[in-house]
């Protein structure tokens, strides 16, 4: 691979020569070591945008896709303890990474539990149980509000689904709010 200095490229108007490295000076490469091999690589300045693909990492470091720790939502809303000295932190977060099938995301809003089946057998036969028909319950402009946004957050999660005018609902019940924190 030919190492050619940046301001000899034309990066802004032309792709980068295939196999050849683009540097701002020949500082910027350096031997590493990772996972019992070693590789050059390219010590960032910040400067631009630095890709490594997939092939490259698939050489050096077999199992590159498994340590992947990307800062998403979760972790950026998660409230971790301040208590927690910042090892404990880190090795709370790899955890939880290391176990994120377990928990709810954006992709899988209910997660998924792999290797077991349950069967699960409804019981609704007419005449319908009491309990099953029950009015609604008043409820404050505020609890509407609310109620309203969660049960629109649950039809995206693909949890409910909305009935139609001419759909007969053969089970109801009145939900009940709970404020915390008033939330």
């Amino acid at each position: 691979m030919d190492l050619i200095h940046v301001k000899d490229s034309k990066m802004q108007k032309t792709k980068p020569a295939r196999g050849k490295v683009y540097t701002a000076g020949s500082s910027c490469i350096t031997n590493i070591v990772t996972n019992n091999r070693e590789a050059k690589i390219h010590l960032d300045s910040g400067a631009f945008c630095t890709c490594v693909g997939k092939d490259y990492l698939d050489k050096i470091y077999t199992n590159w896709q498994d340590k992947l720790m990307p800062i998403e939502d979760q972790l950026i809303e998660a409230q971790i303890s301040p208590e927690l000295t910042p090892e404990t932190k880190e090795e709370l977060i790899e955890i939880l990474f290391h176990y994120r099938e377990a928990f709810a995301s954006d992709n899988e809003p209910l997660g998924d539990i792999k290797g077991h089946e349950v069967d699960i057998m409804l019981n609704v036969e007419r005449p319908y149980h009491p309990l099953l028909r029950r009015p609604a319950c008043p409820a404050s402009p505020r609890a509407r509000e609310a109620l309203e946004s969660h049960i629109n957050e649950l039809i995206k999660m693909g949890v409910l689904r909305k009935v139609g005018h001419n759909e007969e609902v053969e089970a109801t019940t009145p939900v009940t709010i709970t404020w915390h924190n008033d939330k």
